[in-house]
């Protein structure tokens, strides 16, 4: 099939047939909310892994967003490079097109770790549906990482698995990349990235039992019926009885096989649910507040998404130490004597939710409800508009305040000097965010400041352990220059 290179939104109706979309963001920073895509790039192939279609290109940085040091020096994207082909609004609408499109599985490494969360914000941000790629018309969501973790350690052969400089196990797509040769060019490029990730996905994929078995935890009701199938009932003696399971997580490391024992604690309200990792914290040594609401080692595992729950059989002892076997007879000895107070553990567990936070910023309002029929119908007219003038009027028709909000910082950040008191507007909004005035996420942190900036970057060059190269020295001073410019325009 002949490979199609488009520099907008392919053309070609690929709805017909299951396809892959193998894609990956670099951002300004890591903060879903806050940050923004500075690159995207993306490989359609069908099911067998052929190539149909690839997109690639650079956004704008909007004229509120403080890039965070750390993420320009990895990828290598200097301030003079921040005009990119589009701005944020146009480029987000293509993205939201490609992983939309029917029967696409959107898949990248850690991506739903980390990049879908980002394009999920935008899309709130940008007056998309943020969930839609994830259900709708057939389209569904997966991520490589936890299906090569699953491959390393149960079917290693014919990958050559990196470890770090100290002999650590390491999951790094770079470092996998660069020991089986899957792809030329620097890592952190966007497309470098997607065609390592494609590379590594044809290669697991030649094990169909398992690629296939591994892609089904991406489902929902598989993913549940799997956690039923798969936990282990153990009698504690007389006062009940445990739920085992073994999960698999990059975050538990490499040195533990990347697997750990738990006990199932519930199911909360949250579509989660709960498990505690048997092998974290010492209950015995926990007084009752710890346990509860200062209790380490509490996986959330959400429908169809990481970590997987394998059954408790399939652990590898060789990987527990005998420091970890310990752990783990303690805690149990702790429940079977400590039972009504485990029970209320796990009931606090069960009816935990994430404290209030007030004023919070309208950016990150994503999760206080989903739009209902007459706010999607609005947000469509939005996107369906002629014109910026026609999109300024629909926004003052808006009677959802998020989305009204939503839709006049789209003006602002596209410029639209629609009325004077639009422009009014703007100039506080930007004033905001370049003056150091508080501005809140949903946990309560704030919002990342270019002062915040400045003091990153001078402590990036005064850091002697782990000193700069010229190449990032020369990107660190200009975006210090940068800023500079920026922050003069709000004195």
């Amino acid at each position: 099939m002949e490979i199609v290179n488009l520099a907008q939104v392919s053309t070609f109706n690929f709805s017909f047939m299951r396809t892959y979309l193998f894609y990956d963001l670099e951002t300004s920073g890591l903060h879903h909310a806050f940050d923004q895509i500075l690159q995207f790039a993306a490989i359609r192939t069908d099911e067998n892994f052929h190539e149909l279609e690839r997109h690639e290109f650079r956004v704008h940085i909007r004229p509120d967003v403080i890039p965070s040091p750390e993420a320009l020096t990895t990828t290598k994207i200097d301030p003079m490079e921040f005009r990119g082909e589009m701005n944020e609004f146009e480029a987000v609408r293509r993205i939201h097109q490609l992983v939309n499109v029917p029967n696409t599985t959107s898949i990248g490494y850690n991506s739903i770790g980390f990049d879908d969360l980002m394009i999920r914000h935008a899309f709130f941000r940008n007056l998309l549906d943020p969930y839609t790629h994830g259900y709708a018309n057939g389209c569904k969501r997966a991520d490589l990482l936890p299906i090569a973790i699953i491959f390393r350690q149960f079917n290693p052969e014919g990958i050559n698995w990196p470890h770090k400089e100290d002999g650590t196990p390491s999951m790094k797509l770079e470092l996998i990349s660069k020991a089986n040769g899957l792809a030329d060019g620097m890592a952190h490029d966007a497309m470098v990235d997607v065609e390592a990730t494609l590379a590594l996905a044809k290669k697991l994929a030649a094990n169909k039992t398992i690629w296939s078995w591994a892609m089904e935890y991406f489902d929902k009701n598989t993913f549940n019926s799997r956690l039923e199938k798969y936990v282990e009932h153990k009698p504690l003696g007389a006062v009940g009885q445990l739920t085992w399971g073994l999960l698999m997580h990059n975050r538990i490391g490499g040195n533990a096989g990347y697997q750990a024992p738990v006990i199932y604690m519930g199911h909360s309200n949250m579509k989660q649910h709960l498990f505690l990792q048997l092998d974290r914290a010492d209950l015995a040594e926990l007084n009752e507040t710890e346990r509860k609401e200062e209790l380490s080692g509490v996986w959330r595992c959400k429908y169809g998404e990481p970590p997987f729950i394998l059954p408790f059989e399939r652990l590898q002892k060789d990987f527990i130490t005998d420091e970890r076997r310990a752990l783990m007879k303690s805690n149990v000895q702790w429940i079977k004597e400590n039972w009504v107070e485990w029970q209320a553990m796990c009931q606090f567990q069960m009816d935990y939710r994430y404290p209030q936070v007030d004023g919070v910023d309208t950016d990150d309002l994503i999760y206080n409800g989903f739009w209902n029929d007459s706010v999607k119908k609005q947000n469509a007219a939005f996107h369906q508009a002629r014109d910026w003038q026609e999109r300024y009027d629909i926004c003052s028709t808006m009677k959802d305040e998020t989305t009204r909000t939503l839709g006049r910082r789209i003006l602002f950040r596209n410029e639209q000097q629609l009325s004077p008191e639009l422009s009014m507007a703007q100039m506080e909004f930007f004033t905001e965010r370049w003056t150091d005035q508080k501005i809140l996420d949903k946990t309560g942190k704030d919002r990342f400041t270019p002062h915040m900036a400045l003091q990153r970057i001078q402590e990036l060059y005064d850091d002697q352990e782990h000193p700069l190269s010229e190449e990032d020295h020369n990107i660190l001073m200009s975006y210090e220059e940068w800023l500079h410019e920026r922050m003069a325009n709000f004195e």
